[in-house]
């Protein structure tokens, strides 16, 4: 994540420093100073805001309620993160708020993780708004020296990053067409003087005993010819495959191997 500068927030306008990231994510410092001051002078509904910050080509900003954006939520501290800028095309943005210590919510997987949301003109905020309790946040290790720091983690969501969408398994017709054609067929079955061209990699795959015999230290310097297999008649060598194969017209051609 790329730092997208940092604002401090006290007494009126926010201050401080705000870098453009070009780059699709990105972090934005939002520094809250003095805040018994802000809490007992801003009442609920009421917000400090950020300077105005670029990631992924696109400017936002940062919304902190000290006491609530709304009446139901008036013993909370909301967050929200908003799109400061006109958008008729929907972003799918990725985004995560937390206090400047909590360095496992801050990774890029993390936020990767989480479910994007629709930013645009028509709905250009998203957000908490119960982010924290206000007495939790006040007995908790993040208030110092009546400061907190929230950092905002941003990933903009690539039409790929959210629509990849994996195609069906076609290896089953693959491995059809294949056996359908003989191609790399390198052994030769003999059954009631019926030959089966097959695939020994196939064979070694689906039997133990032809592993042994065609691949491993049984293997002999004939087995590139015919192997002859006794006691089965070519018709039952059929329907045994048949009934291995799933379906899959030509993989009898090999799948008695497994008996």
């Amino acid at each position: 994540m790329s730092f997208a500068g940092v604002s401090l927030v006290g007494d009126g306008e926010a201050v401080g420093h705000a870098i453009n990231v070009s780059a699709a994510s990105g972090y934005h410092l939002l520094v809250v100073n003095r805040y018994s001051h802000i809490k007992a002078t801003t009442p609920n509904g009421g917000k400090v805001v950020s300077l105005p910050f670029t990631v992924g080509g696109h400017r936002w900003r940062i919304s902190c309620y000290p006491n609530g954006d709304r009446s139901d939520c008036a013993d909370s501290v909301s967050l929200y993160f908003r799109l400061d800028e006109n958008a008729v095309e929907g972003l799918k943005v990725q985004y995560g708020f937390s206090f400047i210590d909590e360095l496992e919510k801050q990774d890029s997987t993390y936020i990767r993780a989480k479910e994007a949301d629709n930013f645009s003109s028509s709905h250009p905020s998203w957000g908490y708004r119960n982010f924290m309790k206000r007495d939790a946040l006040e007995k908790s290790k993040h208030l110092k020296d009546d400061c907190f720091t929230i950092r905002c983690d941003v990933a903009i969501a690539t039409t790929v990053d959210l629509h990849i969408k994996v195609p069906p398994s076609s290896i089953k017709q693959h491995i059809s067409d294949l056996f359908l054609s003989e191609e790399g067929t390198d052994v030769t079955f003999m059954v009631s003087g019926q030959k089966f061209a097959a695939h020994r990699c196939v064979l070694a795959a689906r039997s133990v005993v032809f592993k042994a015999e065609l691949l491993g230290s049984m293997k002999e310097g004939t087995v590139a010819s015919v192997i002859d297999v006794e006691d089965m008649e070519a018709k039952a060598a059929t329907q045994v495959a048949k009934s291995h194969g799933d379906g899959c017209p030509g993989y009898h051609r090999q799948a008695f191997a497994e008996e």
